[in-house]
């Protein structure tokens, strides 16, 4: 996810796939902007489970190194 937000085009879905458990899916990142003087991104991740849909927009992601960077992978690992 975070190579989407860090060099993805705006509007352009950036796919993966977990090799392991066969889940996959896109990240969709939003325009960069400042804030906190911090460049951040909004974006929509939607992951297929077992063939079901969900998807969630996130909030605004500081990149690369926010400081809440851990917390959001750490969600991001639990709706895997």
């Amino acid at each position: 996810m975070w190579q989407a937000l860090d060099s993805g085009a705006s509007g352009a879905p950036v796919g993966w796939r977990n090799q392991d458990s066969g889940r996959y899916g896109t990240v969709v990142p939003g325009p960069a902007y400042q804030r906190n003087a911090m460049t951040c991104r909004q974006y929509t991740h939607t992951i297929y489970i077992e063939a079901a849909r969900r998807s969630r927009a996130g909030r605004p992601a500081a990149i690369p190194t926010a400081p809440g960077r851990r917390s959001a992978e750490r969600a991001r690992r639990a709706m895997l």
